[in-house]
């Protein structure tokens, strides 16, 4: 069993992105009613949204949701997508039913919302690290700290 490396979190290079992503589908005003359509768009996102829907023509209706998620890394942001898609897809939300979803990312500058939401984002970047009690733990911290002494030599 790897031992876990434990580091204050004033020292480790911890930055807190949010990921907001928007979901829409449309659906066949024949096939679906506004009610049925609401229905299956929250089965497919895991009970978020469809309230806001759009009377796009006489024939579709349009609904559409944005959420966000939270991820963590070292500042240079690259996988921050990839990792809140792949914590969406273990929530339940599948964002193949939504080809053109889109999505924005900003850096949690804000004290209060960095504390708020940080557990959130070391959760999303996996790897079995965590936060307890002002200490970063985990078996390999070499994202977010220079001198990892995990076995990997990162």
């Amino acid at each position: 069993m790897e031992v876990l490396q434990k580091v204050k979190l004033s020292e480790a290079k911890i930055t807190l992105w949010r990921v907001t992503f928007n979901i829409s589908k449309s659906y066949n005003k024949n096939d679906y009613t506004l009610n049925k359509a609401r229905e299956h768009f929250m089965s497919l996102a895991d009970g978020e949204g469809g309230e806001d829907c759009t009377d796009l023509s006489d024939d579709e209706w349009y609904l559409s949701t944005e959420f966000s998620y939270y991820a963590c890394d070292s500042g240079h942001g690259g996988n921050i997508i990839n990792n809140c898609l792949n914590a969406i897809r273990e929530d339940g939300i599948e964002m193949d039913e939504f080809p053109d979803y889109d999505y924005r990312w900003n850096k949690i500058e804000s004290f209060q919302d960095y504390q708020e939401h940080l557990s959130h984002g070391i959760s999303t970047y996996g790897r079995g690290i965590k936060i307890e009690d002002g200490f970063l733990l985990g078996e390999c911290l070499s994202e977010f700290i220079d001198n990892c002494s995990c076995k990997n030599n990162c």
